[in-house]
């Protein structure tokens, strides 16, 4: 095939776990830089680069929280009920699995920081499980960020879902400890999970009979479960 017309046919057959294979490697092939695409930092002057040091100080003082990507520092959106229902839902069944073992689990108050070509990038995931084995140093009780998850879930937004699938995946999987990726769509019953043993390969779920097994903290869910009643998928009902 030559034409884009004919290119944009054929991918027009694989499977939705193709596409997100191919979508992947067309963001490692441009070699982007990575930038988080949402509003933009919440004070009224011109974006400008920060030290880590005047971030974390910066976010300290906010009412609002942002992520900080290689020097820029961008705020959060808000999240509608669905998303907030579906990540109380998960908390507490992940929250209560993990009770008394060597696991914890970290809700979007608390910040990942990474590495990546020498620049520091600070994301705030919806929820992170953290294992005593994995569990460094400056991940004290004082700390607000964790360098080291075994788990990373975000619930999707529509303002944030390509940079979740994209961006997200590519910074994540950089992360030596992080075994499994977990992306749950608030609009429709969908749960897609990265492993690491499966070379980041998208496993999606899209049946409410199906389980959904992070392998990483020996937790298997239904569909049904993490989205409660079958005949609301994306509903904002309480």
């Amino acid at each position: 095939m030559d034409t884009l017309s004919e290119i944009q046919h054929a991918v027009s057959k694989l499977s939705k776990s193709e596409r997100s294979q191919l979508a992947m490697w067309i963001y490692e092939y441009r070699d982007a830089a990575l930038r988080v695409a949402e509003t933009a930092p919440a004070y009224d002057e011109p974006r400008r680069f920060m030290t880590v040091d005047e971030y974390l100080e910066f976010e300290l003082q906010s009412p609002t929280r942002h992520e900080y990507v290689a020097g820029e520092v961008f705020a959060m959106n808000g999240v509608t009920l669905q998303h907030n229902h579906i990540g109380t839902r998960m908390l507490l069944s992940i929250g209560n699995h993990l009770r008394g073992g060597p696991c914890r689990p970290y809700i979007s108050d608390v910040s990942v920081r990474l590495k990546l070509n020498m620049k520091e990038y600070f994301y705030y995931p919806d929820l992170m499980v953290v294992c005593d084995a994995n569990r460094r140093g400056d991940e004290g009780p004082d700390s607000r960020f964790v360098r080291s998850p075994t788990l990373i879930m975000e619930i999707l937004s529509p303002s944030t879902e390509n940079i979740d699938r994209r961006e997200k995946l590519m910074a994540y999987r950089q992360i030596e400890t992080l075994e499994e990726y977990v992306l749950v769509a608030q609009d429709e019953c969908e749960v897609t999970i990265y492993r690491r043993q499966q070379d980041w390969r998208p496993v999606i779920l899209n049946s409410l009979e199906e389980l959904a097994e992070f392998r990483s903290i020996r937790l298997s869910l239904p569909l049904a479960h993490i989205y409660q009643d079958a005949g609301r998928c994306g509903s904002d009902s309480p």
